[in-house]
């Protein structure tokens, strides 16, 4: 069964022009809707895999990485295992997971760090 997500949005008063509101209101919301995508709640309600593949990323003519990740969202629990990055000077290999069980919040994080041998 499809799930649809939705966001409440409360009111709040315009931001003054150039105050520091703006920000501070959109730095708000943002946490806000970034806290609810994050829930335990949200997250049980459904499965996800997503694999994303990049055969390379350029800037003008210069190829700045090429990679791929694998992230998986499975009872609540999101996994990114690998996400692999293929730098000009070498390689980096990242792998994470994120869960809340509870009132409580198990994260891990791991990076390796491969660079090619200098002669």
């Amino acid at each position: 069964m499809p799930t649809r997500a939705t966001w409440a949005t409360r009111a709040t008063r315009p931001p003054r022009t150039g105050s520091g509101d703006s920000l501070r209101v959109a730095t708000s919301r943002f946490a806000e809707r970034t806290e609810q995508l994050l829930s335990a709640g949200f997250l049980h309600r459904f499965d996800a895999t997503i694999d994303v593949e990049a055969q390379e990323v350029l800037s003008g003519n210069d190829r700045l990485v090429d990679g791929s990740l694998h992230l998986k969202l499975q009872d609540g629990r999101l996994h990114l295992d690998p996400a692999v990055l293929n730098l000009p000077g070498g390689r980096m290999r990242l792998a994470g997971s994120y869960d809340l069980k509870g009132a409580e919040v198990e994260f891990e994080v791991g990076a390796q760090i491969e660079r090619p041998q200098r002669r």
